[in-house]
């Protein structure tokens, strides 16, 4: 605001000066900014699909206006070491963008503009623009925002362009008097010559200064050697910033979370607390028509409705932000969790149960298996049971061996579901169906998995244990 307001000042006066109604005709036009508010909360009141907070009441759209997700970043640091913690974080970001001697010479720029009446305001538009972004920053905010790093680095670049552009004719002013002075330095009239020259160059400057306009041009070869050199460090600045930006424009989560939503069973409501991953599953069922017939939902569902409707389904990811008692407390009940496909997982109010009575085994046991053969891996499904209700938690072990015997690959846990469900929270007679997933090798022979503890003395026991070929070909 600061360099917007130095920016606009002096012809915003002469304006205002001359109509004066026209400040009211700004002031309306800057209302305009305050309409995508207004649309928000006609999003949220008429039941749109992409709906972020709950604009659609008072509290709600002041949030969205305040931004108030960002609170827990925006305040005076409590201490001196948060103050230095914070400098260092926006100088190492800017030094990356820019290097050192690159930020050296954008400084020495700003200052430079400040001498030349026709690059001044410019100059203290761009030092009020970096420079109040700089300080909010490093005294107000405690993370990296891109849009305040941008105004930094974007005014040291200019920086760059006031040095070349003060250096450039002077340099030239020097060439053309030192040939001239090569040309006869045995004449007495050469001095006085130059001195004349140099007179004459500093008038003309002074005067076009004052004017506005163009200082002469300079020598084609300088031209070409600065271009050359700005060519140089931008390719410098492109090898150390390509990774970044890389990895910031090529992140495969919204690919592989779709890829993850289409193992769905129909019918099913999948939800996904908002945020990128909800964004590609939306934009791949909406858009580009993958997932037809799919029911997503947000974190904020209602999910009794939803359990009361159909099944309702959930990555396993998603346990770490939403744990099993913040869906209880949700629900109203209590929640029994299983696999339902590769990395998704049921969510139930009641648990699966079945009777163990043709089985002579006791304790836990293994019902059913299957293995499926998908083009990169190996899908084992097993569906655990208990007809009693267990005393002690186990961890689950999956390998993939080779015809040696030797573990090549493995999917362990620490308690099946993905580590979501201890033996303890299994209710007696309960069947607990898991997944696991194995890299499809050309050498893999065998699977063998199970259940096992680990003793006092960090060996470990297998307590059940199962085997199968691998006849994926």
């Amino acid at each position: 605001a600061p360099a917007l307001i130095v920016a606009v000042y002096a012809d915003l006066k002469a304006t205002v000066r001359k109509h004066p109604l026209m400040l009211v005709c700004l002031l309306a036009l800057g209302l305009i900014g305050l309409l995508p508010y207004a649309y928000l909360y006609l999003r949220a009141v008429t039941g749109g699909a992409w709906v972020y907070g709950e604009p659609g009441t008072l509290q709600g759209l002041i949030d969205q206006f305040m931004g108030r997700e960002a609170a827990r970043f925006i305040g005076l640091p409590g201490s001196l070491d948060a103050v230095i913690a914070n400098i260092d974080l926006v100088n190492s970001v800017i030094v990356t963008d820019l290097t050192v001697p690159g930020v050296i010479v954008g400084i020495v720029g700003l200052i430079t503009g400040l001498y030349s009446m026709r690059t001044r305001r410019a100059a203290v538009v761009l030092i009020l623009s970096g420079g109040v972004a700089y300080l909010f920053h490093a005294f107000f905010y405690s993370d990296i925002l891109s849009a305040l790093i941008l105004s930094v680095t974007l005014s040291l670049a200019f920086g760059w362009l006031f040095l070349a552009d003060a250096l450039l004719p002077a340099v030239a002013a020097s060439i053309r008097a030192v040939t001239t002075q090569k040309v006869s330095l045995r004449s007495p009239a050469v001095t006085s010559s130059i001195s004349a020259h140099s007179h004459r160059y500093r008038v003309e400057q002074e005067r076009q200064d004052e004017t506005g306009s163009r200082f002469p041009a300079a020598p084609l070869y300088l031209i070409v050697i600065l271009t050359v050199i700005a060519f140089a460090f931008a390719g410098y600045l492109y090898s150390e910033n390509a990774p970044f930006i890389a990895s910031l424009t090529s992140d495969p989560t919204g690919q592989e979370t779709i890829a993850m939503a289409q193992h769905t069973p129909p019918g099913a409501t999948l939800m996904l607390a908002w945020g990128p991953r909800y964004f590609a599953v939306g934009f791949a069922r909406d858009v580009l028509g993958l997932l037809p017939g799919m029911q997503l939902v947000t974190h904020k569902a209602d999910y009794r409705a939803i359990l009361q409707a159909g099944m309702l389904v959930t990555p396993a990811y998603t346990f770490y932000n939403q744990p099993i008692s913040w869906w209880e407390e949700q629900i109203g009940q209590h929640v029994y969790l299983r696999a339902i496909a590769p990395d998704l997982v049921q969510i139930d109010t009641q648990p699966e149960l079945e009777s163990d009575a043709d089985h002579e085994q006791t304790g836990i046991v293994e019902m059913a298996h299957r293995v499926e053969c998908m083009p990169d891996t190996i899908v084992l499904r097993v569906s655990w049971h208990d007809e009693t209700q267990p005393q002690r938690d186990l961890s689950v072990f999956v390998h993939l061996l080779d015809a040696d015997g030797a573990v090549i690959a493995q999917d362990d846990h620490d308690a099946p579901v993905y580590g979501w469900r201890p033996l303890t929270t299994w209710a007696a007679g309960e069947v607990v169906r898991d997944i696991y997933t194995l890299p499809r090798l050309s050498n893999a022979a065998q699977i063998r998995y199970g259940l096992y503890t680990q003793r006092s003395d960090s060996s470990f026991e297998n307590v059940v244990e199962y085997s199968l070929p691998v006849e994926c070909h």
